[in-house]
């Protein structure tokens, strides 16, 4: 029943293609907050090209970073409509959101995520467009059979360079091949507003998974020991709700150079925080991203190695001196000059234990950074 009322309502829509002044792009981008940071430079040089400039554009994203693109970027499209993974099971919910894309009714439609999951490829499949384009990316996400039937989705695979590029770069790559020229941003930024007061350390904690975070009692363990290696320097700590609920039990009163804003700052001012911060601490996450786009002058990041050379480590070409700890598997690997191994195990993934990371001499390490 569902599928036959889509039918006909894409056949209903296509009729309203004809005559109307401006054709209409639709961009699909639904992975996570990260994945936006290091793509949201892009759409500004998509809507700026001569080639779109009869264009109408449209976006359809994950409503994680709604807040993000409201505050930054609303001026891209005409409309956005949000995917709010959460709700996935909920079968009129999706419906409801392909009624949406239908309306729609775009001559173009742009899935430039690399590595397409399943609901990439459930709405590239179900969004009715003249024309569609993506990158051909990898099945890192859903297998190679998988992989190969969801390519004949697109009308156009974009080719792909490098086996392993960083993810801005390959970004750049996807939109450089669909307008044919060359394009110039050499890093991911984003805006923030000054705050006043006294300097301090920005500490994310968030992550979107416990394989990426320290468990509890290390966390705490970091915590107390980055505190007490100098009173007079403030930390301000920085995560979810999620972040504020694991931290109920810590004794703050005992560091008073740490302060936790966790589950306290909107996206917006978590990006002011981490903007203002003289250096920022993060695990692999959205907030080594924000901290690079705001051109935080010390950022460290904490890693079980997942993905590593796709988010992390960044490349000297953006960062020069970005300070990264990772599990031993990866840091003897290293030290030996075997960074090709290193590409070759974690590039597509990791669930390396991020505890094994020995405490004091990262302690040490970051200290030592932060003076240099």
């Amino acid at each position: 029943m569902k599928s036959s009322l889509l039918l006909f309502l894409f056949k209903f829509v296509s009729i309203f293609r004809v005559g109307r002044k401006k054709q209409r792009l639709l961009v699909m981008k639904i992975d996570a907050i990260g994945d936006y940071i290091l793509f949201r430079n892009f759409l500004s040089v998509l809507k700026a090209d001569i080639a779109y400039k009869d264009y109408d554009f449209y976006i359809f994203g994950n409503i994680q970073w709604k807040e993000i693109y409201e505050a930054y970027d609303a001026d891209f499209a005409i409309k956005a409509i949000w995917f709010d993974r959460s709700r996935h099971k909920n079968h009129l919910y999706l419906f409801w959101l392909l009624i949406r894309l239908s309306l729609i009714s775009a001559d173009l439609f742009l899935q430039p995520t690399h590595s397409r999951d399943f609901w990439c490829d459930f709405f590239s499949r179900r969004t009715p467009a003249r024309k569609k384009i993506s990158s051909f990316g990898d099945d890192t996400n859903i297998g190679t059979d998988a992989k190969k039937r969801s390519d004949d989705f697109f009308d156009v695979l974009l080719p792909v360079k490098f086996l392993y590029e960083f993810e801005f770069l390959r970004n750049r790559e996807f939109f450089s091949l669909l307008l044919e020229k060359e394009i110039k941003i050499s890093k991911p930024s984003i805006s923030f507003s000054k705050i006043d007061g006294k300097p301090y350390v920005s500490i994310f904690l968030g992550a979107s998974s416990s394989l990426k975070q320290f468990e509890k009692e290390k966390l705490f363990l970091f915590l107390k020991e980055l505190a007490s290696h100098d009173r007079n320097l403030k930390f301000v700590l920085l995560g979810s709700p999620k972040e504020k609920q694991m931290l109920e039990l810590f004794p703050f009163s005992d560091f008073p150079n740490l302060e936790n804003m966790c589950g306290k700052t909107s996206l917006v001012q978590l990006i002011d925080q981490i903007g203002n911060s003289t250096a920022s601490i993060c695990y692999d996450s959205s907030g080594v991203h924000i901290a690079v786009a705001t051109g935080v002058d010390k950022v460290v990041c904490i890693s079980n190695g997942n993905h590593y050379g796709r988010f992390i480590p960044y490349p000297k070409s953006i960062v020069e001196n970005m300070l990264g700890f990772y599990p031993p598997e990866i840091k003897d690997e290293l030290r030996k000059g075997r960074e090709n191994l290193v590409l070759e195990r974690y590039y597509t993934g990791a669930s390396l234990d991020i505890n094994t990371i020995p405490l004091q001499e990262t302690i040490n390490d970051i200290f030592d950074y932060l003076k240099s």
